[in-house]
C-alpha cells in the first residue's frame, strides 16, 4: 500500500511539471516584457543652464542609480510602472528630490536644475613616518620638517 501511494504521488508530480513550467514561462514573459517596463530619462543642469557632468541620479527604493553624461543626460531602463522618488546630487550643488510617476511601456522625462551651494568639507589629515635605517630615502631623515 505504501509503495502504491508513493507511485501515485510521483506520477501526479510528473504530470504536473509541464503545466507548472508553462505557467512560469508565461509569467516570466508577462513580467519581463519590454513594453510593460518603464524608463526614466532626463537632463541635469545648473541654474545657468549648463549641463552637470557626473551628477549622481538615484532611485533609492528601487536600488537603481546612474550618472549624467557629458551633456547632462541620463537614462534608466527596465523600471516598474509605479511612483518613484528620484534624488539628484552633484558636488557644489544643493541636492534635489522629486517624486515621478513611471508608466508602463513609456519613457518618462524628468529634468533637474540644481542650484550652486557652498559646501564645507572636513579637513583631511595625513600623517607619515620614516625610519632612520631606510637606505632608499634620498634625503637625510633628520632634515625633514614636521610642518
Amino acid at each position: 500500500m505504501r509503495n502504491a501511494l508513493y507511485e501515485v504521488t510521483v506520477v501526479s508530480a510528473l504530470l504536473a511539471i509541464p503545466a507548472i513550467a508553462q505557467g512560469q514561462r508565461s509569467a516570466a514573459a508577462g513580467g519581463a516584457s519590454a513594453t510593460s517596463r518603464a524608463a526614466l530619462v532626463g537632463t541635469v543642469h545648473d541654474d545657468r543652464g549648463l549641463p552637470l557632468v557626473g551628477a549622481f541620479i538615484t532611485l533609492p527604493v528601487l536600488d537603481r542609480a546612474t550618472v549624467a553624461n557629458a551633456s547632462g543626460d541620463f537614462r534608466v531602463r527596465g523600471l516598474p510602472a509605479t511612483l518613484v522618488v528620484v534624488s539628484v546630487r552633484a558636488i557644489g550643488h544643493q541636492p534635489v528630490t522629486r517624486t515621478v510617476a513611471l508608466q508602463a511601456g513609456r519613457e518618462v522625462r524628468a529634468d533637474f536644475a540644481l542650484t550652486a551651494a557652498s559646501v564645507t568639507l572636513l579637513p583631511v589629515v595625513v600623517t607619515g613616518a620614516a625610519t632612520v635605517s631606510d637606505p632608499t630615502t634620498p634625503l637625510d631623515v633628520a632634515a625633514i620638517d614636521t610642518d
